[in-house]
């Protein structure tokens, strides 16, 4: 088993100046997109790039693979929750191994796509209320349903989202009958949008309502039970804006987070009145510690997906990193901010005009050695097709990205630094 290296933020007192704590765990090109932890400290983690399921027994000191999707090419974690002490639930976003269970804490799984509706091949958002009621929802791109099960997996009801969202990115239920979901709106001249229930997922009332073309609300997060908060990730290089209620979710308001521009914010939440935490899938992490008033930028730690409160104790997770420690000892290293003018560009982009799937060429100048993600959107920003991360290294890359099968049209090829964002318009023929 594998033995990964211990990550913790070193207990410090909040300074004005406040010190850089946070140490990597891993130094592979890894993705935590989900995870779960017990007070008790048992947890997991979904990791992607490789695939694998980590587990925890001592609060995030050690962690030992339970899950090697090795034998499962292109196999992507997207959510994971317990129940209990023994049952584990994974969701995926691969046709056929979709979901997965454990009901032995992690000692061996089974594949149980099968129970699932025959429509459902995507699982972005998992929630469990109680020790066998569990919820699922998706999916990032053109997905919109919620599902349930009462047996622990074995069957599931289908609720159809469509006449409320386009798609769907995460669930979180307080009781059996009341919950959220956040997405995509079904209208097209709509963004995101926060969907609220009261009778299980009968009937839904729409909280908020973006009207900002490219907006999917992404993440929803407790803070305690009378403060919630929900990222709003959105391709476009404009100001972060956050969903936020301090009365339980009985109003909403939108945030906006000054200046700041994080590329496709997905993770906003706060640990207590003052301090807060933001990430985007290509960018560093963001803080403040005045309760939103104004917004530092900091560069390490991209990819930022998931936030999580349990008591005094934080849980967060990204692409390279993990952090499960207490709250109140958080801190970060002074700002680090983007510069004035962007340093990294897009060259050239050809054949363009290009034929539907074929090889598109893409230039790219680095001015350092930086990560770079590249999607492909339509004109108004909404992300149609993503390209797995690739390393640029200093200067002139030429990349290779082959273009999915679409309708000719006009579209965008945007590409995402930590600190910056790109793109240029590409004619499909």
């Amino acid at each position: 088993m594998r033995l990964l290296s211990t990550l913790a933020f070193i207990a410090a007192a909040h300074t004005s100046l406040a010190q850089n704590n946070l140490i990597g765990l891993f130094n592979t090109n890894t993705r935590i997109d989900d995870f779960t932890m017990s007070l008790q400290g048992v947890g997991y983690l979904a990791s992607n790039g490789p695939s694998l399921v980590y587990k925890t027994t001592d609060g995030g000191l050690t962690f030992t693979a339970s899950l090697d999707f090795v034998f499962i090419n292109n196999t992507y974690l997207r959510s994971i929750k317990t129940m209990g002490d023994s049952v584990v639930i994974l969701g995926t976003l691969t046709r056929d191994h979709t979901l997965y269970r454990s009901l032995n804490a992690g000692a061996s799984w089974q594949n149980i796509t099968p129970n699932l509706p025959d429509s459902v091949h995507a699982i972005c958002g998992l929630s469990v209320v109680g020790d066998s009621l569990i919820y699922g929802t998706g999916r990032y791109f053109g997905d919109a349903y919620l599902i349930k099960s009462s047996d622990l997996g074995n069957t599931w009801q289908f609720i159809d989202m469509r006449p409320w969202a386009s798609n769907l990115i995460d669930v979180h239920f307080f009781t059996d009958k009341h919950g959220y979901v956040v997405g995509r709106a079904a209208q097209a001249n709509q963004g995101a949008i926060l969907l609220e229930t009261v009778d299980g997922g009968i009937n839904w009332t729409p909280k908020w309502v973006s009207n900002v073309a490219g907006d999917r609300a992404w993440k929803f997060f407790m803070r305690d039970p009378a403060h919630f908060y929900v990222s709003i990730e959105n391709s476009q290089p404009i100001a972060n804006r956050y969903y936020s209620s301090s009365d339980s979710g009985q109003s909403w308001r939108v945030d906006t987070m000054g200046t700041l521009s994080l590329p496709m914010l997905q993770s906003v939440g706060f640990i207590n009145a003052d301090t807060g935490f933001a990430g985007g899938h290509f960018a560093g992490y963001a803080y403040t510690y005045d309760g939103g008033a104004t917004w530092q930028q900091s560069g390490p730690f991209q990819g930022f997906n998931r936030m999580l409160k349990m008591g005094d104790r934080l849980f967060m997770s990204g692409r390279n990193f993990c952090y499960f420690g207490p709250a109140n000892s958080v801190s970060v290293k002074p700002p680090w901010l983007a510069p004035l003018r962007k340093i990294h560009r897009i060259e050239r982009i050809f054949p363009n005009p290009i034929a539907s799937g074929e090889l598109l060429k893409v230039r790219f100048t680095a001015a350092k050695l930086t990560n770079v993600g590249f999607a492909l959107t339509d004109v108004q920003g909404k992300i149609i097709f993503e390209w797995p991360n690739i390393e640029a290294a200093e200067g002139s890359n030429d990349l290779e990205l082959r273009l999915p099968g679409l309708p000719s049209g006009n579209y965008l090829i945007q590409a995402f630094t930590d600190i910056e964002h790109h793109q240029q318009r590409l004619i499909i023929r």
